[in-house]
Formats: structure tokens, C-alpha cells, sequence
């Protein structure tokens, strides 16, 4: 009879931990399954610099923060954002959730199927919550054709060139215009010859030399560091610092206009210098935490602000150690190739004379 209590009473316990486990992941299911972002176009065919719509819609709960002002004046390289209209807030019936709408008026001047990308919107459950998610919009395209050729006019006859005659006025006129003009080039040139004298070396202009990239990026980490910026609550002008070295870095080093592209951008261009996963990782990382604090009003934590700064600077290092090697390998390369230029003349001077001996 005590066995039969027994077993009963871990059957009941078993069954309401898998009733509450259910539970629990089915009420973050229908959470997860509330919370959305859709781009979309009315057309999918527009002409070159023809203004259309792109619908922005946001699904989340009215207690969520999210900030929406962060689109510059570009999309993406080939898309232009023309104009941009208010953030409309909607209630859901019978939902505490609210929907976010935003139309974004965008214009197009390259040709062919063009990818409208995905659009990272960052946010957080609350005001005061430091935990930052994203929502992702879906890819759209859409096709540009070229701006046609009206054909309803009709062609006209070329007319022959209407022959001008210059009166006596009219060439008095010019020839005092040319005289003046002479005697202003020669009086120029006159007091150049007197005024000319040998440079000497206190008239010289001083030649500074460039300062290489990596030198500028130690010393303005350097500098960002000693202000204690994040220390004092100025969370967003060290992230936007902190950006801005490593923006002016790739665009000394890697000639990467950063500074007039978006983070997503910015990682296209660095994925294609070929570095280790690693480091492309601690500038992706850093550069979301800095979009966050920048665009969702988020506060970062200590443990957050050091290991930003150290991704930056590790980033820096190992991309400029990746750039040395990679010269290396170059010129190590153009060695060997004007190498075998010099010996391949040799080589066919020797058959030359092997066929003539025979």
C-alpha cells in the first residue's frame, strides 16, 4: 500500500513539472510570435531616380522601447532615402501590443534587380532595461529599368549653320579686349622675373610627414581613455569615439570611406580584407553595442564599456599585423615574378642556339 502512495505521489509531481514546463515555453512562444518587423513595396518595377515607397511595420508590446531615428540619408550604397515620414503608433484590439508604421520615401540611380537590405532596428523590454535585442526586417527587391526614350516626336531636318558677320564696331571691339588681356599677361609676367629670387631655406615650405594610421588610432585610444568618458555617464560620446578612431583607422589603412557608411556597411567592406574571424568579430560586436547606446538610449555596463574598448584596439592590432603580412606575401611575390622574367630570356636563348647547332 506505501509502494502504491509512493509511485502515486511521483506520477502527480512528474505531471505538474511537464504541465508548467509546456506552460512556460508556450507563453514564449506566443510571445516570440507577437513581435515582428516587415519592410515592404507597393511595386516591384520602378524607373531610374523614380521616388517609391518602402513600408516600414513593427510589431511589439506598448511597454517595449524602440527608437526608429536611425536612418540616415542613405539605405544601403545604391539606395538614397528621400524622405522620411512621422513614426505612426497604433494600438492592437484586444492585444497590449502596438504596431509602428513608418514610410520611408527611397529612390534608386543604379540599374537591374536591386536588393533592398535588411533593416536592423534595435530595442529593449523597457526604458531602464540595459538588455538590447534586434529585430530584422526581411530582404525585398526590386528591378530598375532605365528611363525611357520618348519615341512620339518626330525627327527634324539638321538646320545648316547660320553664318555670323562681324561688323567694323565689333572688331574694334575685340581687338582692344585682346590688347588689354596682352598687356595684362606680359605685366604679370614682368614682375615674376623681378620679383623672382632663390629659395632659400627659411622660405621653403615645411614637408610634414604623413603620420601613419596606426599611430593616429594608439593615440587618440590612448587619448579616450585617459578621459574617462564612460565613467562619468557619457556613455554615448565615448561609443561615438570610440567608432570614430576605428572609422578614421580603416580609412587611412584600408582606404574604407567608414565614416559615410552604416555598420552593416562598414562589415561588408571589412569582410572582404579576408581577416580572421575572431578579430571581425570584436569590431561587429562593438559596433552593435555602440548602435544600441547611440540609437536605443541604452546604458552599458562597466564589464561592457572595457571589453568595447578592447575589442577596438584589438581589432587595430591584429587587422594592421594581417596588412603587414599580406604586403609581405606581395612583395615576396613581385621578387619571384621578375625573377623568372630574367631567367625566361635565358632559357630561350639556349633553344635559339640548340637550333641553330642543329
Amino acid at each position: 500500500m506505501k509502494s502504491l502512495n509512493a509511485k502515486h505521489i511521483i506520477f502527480k509531481s512528474l505531471t505538474t513539472t511537464l504541465c508548467c514546463l509546456m506552460l512556460s515555453l508556450g507563453t514564449q512562444y506566443l510571445e516570440a510570435q507577437d513581435i515582428y518587423a516587415v519592410g515592404k513595396i507597393k511595386t516591384d518595377t520602378v524607373h531610374v531616380g523614380q521616388p517609391f515607397d518602402y513600408e516600414l511595420n513593427i510589431r511589439v508590446p506598448s511597454s517595449y522601447n524602440i527608437d526608429l531615428n536611425i536612418f540616415n540619408d542613405t539605405l544601403s550604397k545604391n539606395i538614397d532615402i528621400i524622405e522620411k515620414s512621422e513614426v505612426v503608433k497604433t494600438p492592437f484590439k484586444d492585444s497590449d501590443d502596438m504596431l509602428l508604421s513608418q514610410t520611408l520615401k527611397l529612390s534608386v540611380f543604379d540599374t537591374g534587380n536591386v536588393v533592398i537590405p535588411k533593416v536592423s532596428i534595435p530595442y529593449s523590454k523597457s526604458e531602464r532595461d540595459s538588455i538590447l535585442l534586434s529585430l530584422s526586417t526581411n530582404f525585398t527587391e526590386i528591378y530598375v529599368a532605365p528611363t525611357p526614350i520618348d519615341t512620339t516626336q518626330t525627327f527634324r531636318a539638321i538646320k545648316t549653320p547660320i553664318k555670323q558677320y562681324f561688323s567694323l564696331e565689333e572688331g574694334i571691339q575685340y581687338t582692344g579686349i585682346i590688347i588689354v588681356i596682352a598687356a595684362v599677361v606680359f605685366g604679370i609676367i614682368f614682375l615674376i622675373k623681378k620679383i623672382r629670387r632663390k629659395p632659400t631655406e627659411e622660405n621653403k615650405e615645411d614637408i610634414k610627414p604623413t603620420i601613419p594610421a596606426i599611430i593616429t588610432a594608439r593615440e587618440k585610444l590612448q587619448t579616450l581613455k585617459l578621459n574617462n568618458l564612460w565613467q562619468q555617464g557619457k556613455f554615448k560620446e565615448y561609443y561615438t569615439e570610440l567608432t570614430d578612431i576605428v572609422r578614421e583607422y580603416l580609412k587611412g589603412q584600408f582606404s574604407i570611406n567608414a565614416a559615410e557608411m552604416t555598420s552593416e556597411e562598414i562589415l561588408q567592406e571589412v569582410g572582404t580584407l579576408k581577416l580572421e574571424e575572431r578579430t571581425f568579430d570584436k569590431l561587429r560586436n562593438t559596433l552593435h553595442t555602440s548602435d544600441f547606446v547611440k540609437f536605443a538610449k541604452a546604458i552599458p555596463t562597466n564589464d561592457e564599456n572595457e571589453i568595447s574598448f578592447n575589442n577596438i584596439k584589438d581589432f587595430i592590432e591584429d587587422s594592421y599585423s594581417h596588412y603587414q603580412e599580406v604586403e609581405k606575401q606581395k612583395a615576396e611575390q613581385e621578387k619571384l615574378d621578375k625573377l623568372i622574367k630574367k631567367e625566361q630570356p635565358t632559357e630561350d636563348t639556349e633553344n635559339q642556339k640548340t637550333e641553330d647547332t642543329i
